[in-house]
């Protein structure tokens, strides 16, 4: 069983195939619990998922509230909880910390030099963390520890 996953995605949200994939791979993992950055979009598709899966969340937000999401969150859930917030970069430096695998869902097929998402994952890459990308269209990438 896994421990901790991470998770980073655009703030356009995830195709029908990532939130497919996404699903899967939490469902054959079945983490402990799962972290994400709670932005618009990506963060709000996870969110739902994990809640829909019972799993503990545990919400790193932004100190830009311009593109929070402000996911549901019970103070008196146990299960979960909220960081204190943080910004951007380094906010997604403690969500990979805190993973044993960051699942990506950037919004391109091509890595971008300024993509939050992509910087994310070649963080996670650079510190040799588990990474499993969903592409777009669906297509899965693993590079990490074997």
């Amino acid at each position: 069983m896994i421990e901790s996953i991470g998770f980073t995605g655009t703030r356009l949200g995830m195709s029908v195939r990532q939130r497919q994939g996404i699903e899967t791979l939490l469902w054959l993992l079945q983490p402990k619990e799962v972290h994400h950055g709670d932005c618009i979009g990506a963060d709000e598709q996870f969110h739902r998922i994990a809640q829909q899966m019972k799993l503990r969340i545990i919400i790193h937000p932004p100190d830009n509230q311009r593109l929070q999401a402000n996911c549901l969150f019970d103070p008196g859930d146990k299960k979960s909880f909220r960081m204190a917030s943080k910004p951007y970069l380094e906010r997604n430096v403690d969500i990979v910390n805190a993973s044993d695998i960051l699942l990506g869902a950037p919004g391109t097929s091509e890595e971008m030099q300024h993509s939050g998402t992509w910087m994310t994952i070649r963080h996670a890459r650079g510190l040799k963390k588990n990474v499993i990308v969903i592409y777009p269209e669906g297509n899965i990438e693993h590079r990490g520890v074997r």
